[in-house]
């Protein structure tokens, strides 16, 4: 079963971000942390963009494991923390992959996925991922302005 992760506030200028970060790795996979705060309630406060250090950025994402280690550094001792992480598929679908799912340790981390279509606009979707039963469960995002 998913986490008890019942909903996301996201800043609208965060929203932004991640789809700007989306457009412009295109066509290679974008990703990065997302911080913020709350268990079953998150807040998404700050988006820390990363170089995708997969050997496929193509089709797989990972994140550059120095600054997933600074970023857990400079929010130690703070409310804030890393809660979940952001990346795309382009051309792809605003869910988890097979892979995606394989690679979920956490199930309270968000993982949200951006679909990027060559042309238009990118569809955010935000997950909970139990990896021992493969299950992805949607989350709500609340956009914030």
């Amino acid at each position: 079963m998913p986490a008890t992760v019942q909903k996301i506030s996201l800043p609208r200028r965060l929203n932004d971000a991640i789809s700007a970060a989306a457009r412009d790795a295109w066509p290679l996979e974008c990703c990065g942390l997302l911080i913020g705060s709350g268990d079953e309630d998150i807040s998404i406060t700050e988006i820390v963009s990363a170089a995708n250090v997969s050997e496929t950025p193509g089709e797989r994402f990972a994140i550059d494991p120095q600054v997933q280690f600074d970023t857990l550094r400079r929010f130690r001792d703070s409310d804030s923390r890393i809660v979940g992480h952001f990346h795309s598929h382009p051309n792809g679908e605003p869910r988890p992959s097979k892979h995606d799912i394989a690679m979920a340790y956490d199930p309270n981390a968000i993982w949200v996925v951006v679909a990027i279509p060559k042309q238009g606009q990118c569809t955010l979707a935000a997950y909970t991922i139990e990896q021992s039963s493969g299950a992805a469960g949607q989350v709500p995002i609340d956009l914030e302005e």
